[in-house]
């Protein structure tokens, strides 16, 4: 009930069947929902609980309108990263201002033979969403973000990616990782060579 305004109003404005405009905004309020929020399906078993993990998929005929209906649930997420965009920049900016002034602190500490300044530390940036990559690339969002929200225009981008990240595009790749995901809640990914 507290979709239909929205949704009505997008389907109104544009001819499009609502439905699609719904489960994308749905989508979105599940992608920006904190994962400590967990439902219990089953009334006495507390032990089994599950993440508000959406996978909303529009399925319609070219021109169906499935792409503008996605994006106007999308809407508010767009908004809210680009005021993050602005901010991580500038955080990116900061941060290397004082990786420089740290350099040459430490150059002055050798020359006088002084213990070693303290690093910067880095900027804890944050994102909303993101719209491919690879496991690796989805691990390194997730290094300042709580969590991810994946929004692809295409199902067809999702699927044939889970083959093509393999040496020379011969194997499964990224297949166990994204369905992995189907349930949402935490992971861990270590990257071979990383600490």
């Amino acid at each position: 009930a507290a979709l239909r305004p929205i949704v009505g109003d997008f389907s109104r404005r544009t001819g499009i069947d609502p439905a699609p405009a719904f489960f994308g905004l749905l989508g979105a309020i599940a992608g920006v929902s904190s994962d400590t929020i967990k439902l219990q399906p089953k009334q006495k078993d507390t032990r089994w609980r599950v993440h508000p993990t959406l996978w909303p998929i529009g399925i319609g005929g070219s021109s169906s309108g499935k792409s503008p209906a996605m994006e106007e649930g999308m809407q508010f997420v767009i908004a809210k990263d680009r005021a993050l965009v602005t901010e991580n920049a500038k955080k990116r900016k900061d941060h290397q201002h004082a990786l420089d002034m740290y350099a040459d602190d430490c150059a002055i500490a050798r020359k006088n033979k002084a213990p070693r300044p303290e690093e910067p530390v880095p900027p804890v940036l944050r994102e909303y969403w993101v719209n491919r990559g690879t496991t690796e690339g989805l691990t390194k969002h997730l290094e300042h973000s709580p969590k991810a929200m994946v929004y692809i225009d295409e199902v067809s981008t999702v699927i044939n990616a889970m083959d093509r990240y393999a040496a020379g595009g011969k194997g499964s790749g990224d297949r166990e990782f994204w369905l992995m995901l189907w349930n949402g809640g935490p992971a861990k990914n270590t990257l071979a060579g990383k600490t």
